[in-house]
């Protein structure tokens, strides 16, 4: 799943980061970056389109 793959991206990771730390935001708290990925879709059929839920 595509899903899949943009969880698996070490690259895509180190992009984010790289972001946050140009913002300004502190290592200790870029280090324990995580990111969730989901359609639409399945937030919308799993979750019942709350996407609070979807990314606990």
């Amino acid at each position: 799943m595509e899903r899949d793959l943009l969880r698996m991206t070490e690259t895509l990771l180190s992009e984010f980061q790289a972001v946050f730390r140009a913002c300004g935001c502190p290592d200790d708290i870029v280090r324990r970056l995580a990111f969730t990925f989901q359609s639409l879709e399945t937030v919308e059929r799993d979750y019942g389109g709350n996407w609070y839920w979807a990314l606990k």
